[in-house]
């Protein structure tokens, strides 16, 4: 586990670098298990496996709609007029969650993408290439963005955060590169009878609507807003949709 000693990890973050899978306390005793995350070349080939079906997998659970209403609710908020917007889509996956950002931003999107694993990146990027876009599509950690301080005016990440030991402080590298004023888009796995198959999968977080909203505080965004999934779709059951804001005028330490 990576410690940054000035942004020391949330309190619900285990210090051995490990993901809290059960907890429970009973008198004085307390019993709880926790597990190692995959290592990122681990959890590249874990992807690169299922690169070739990951869009129909996404869209049987839902979350190809789900994501145009994630998209909407984001693209609500108010932001500064221009004639493009700068995205990132962190984890980009087969590409889905940039196709709902392209499909309904009204303006030309310059899109960049970052993903752990590199048959992904090349699923996404035939995928946008087909439907117009041109992505810069690179291999890369959510830890360590390859880009510079306020360089996009939405960031996005979906399903990422979760693989994390410390998901605050790799939400707050995200913030690092989103510009004020800018929209951060996330979907992350929920505690659930679905989420728990995930984390079993794939030894994820399962985060409560609570401890999301303390990752997003604590990386020092604001105006929160959670967006559900559609009604009698698995990923309404499996995940939950957030938008929030990178305020124009930081606070002051």
């Amino acid at each position: 586990m990576i410690v940054d000693h000035h942004n020391p990890p949330h309190p619900d973050v285990d210090r051995d670098g490990l993901i809290p899978i059960f907890r429970r306390v009973v008198g004085s005793w307390e019993v709880s298990v926790r597990r190692r995350p995959f290592a990122a070349r681990d959890l590249a080939g874990h992807y690169d496996q299922r690169a070739a079906t990951w869009t129909r997998t996404v869209r049987s659970f839902g979350f190809d709609v789900g994501y145009r209403d994630l998209v909407d609710a984001a693209l609500d908020l108010p932001r500064e007029g221009g004639d493009h917007l700068t995205a990132l889509d962190v984890g980009i996956g087969g590409g889905c969650l940039s196709s709902a950002l392209c499909g309904a931003a009204g303006v030309p999107v310059r899109l960049s993408g970052v993903d752990v694993s590199p048959a992904m990146i090349s699923r996404a990027s035939a995928r946008l290439a087909a439907e117009g876009v041109a992505v810069d599509a690179r291999q890369g950690d959510v830890r360590a963005l390859p880009y510079k301080d306020a360089s996009f005016d939405v960031v996005m990440a979906a399903h990422v955060l979760e693989h994390l030991p410390d998901p605050a402080a790799g939400l707050s590298e995200m913030a690092r590169v989103l510009r004020p004023g800018g929209t951060m888009i996330l979907s992350v796995t929920r505690p659930s009878k679905e989420g728990a198959i995930i984390q079993l999968l794939w030894r994820v977080h399962r985060a409560s609507h609570s401890e999301v909203e303390d990752w997003i505080s604590a990386a020092g965004l604001r105006e929160t807003r959670r967006v559900d999934y559609p009604v009698g779709t698995r990923a309404r059951r499996m995940s939950i949709g957030y938008v929030a804001r990178k305020p124009l005028v930081l606070p002051m330490a």
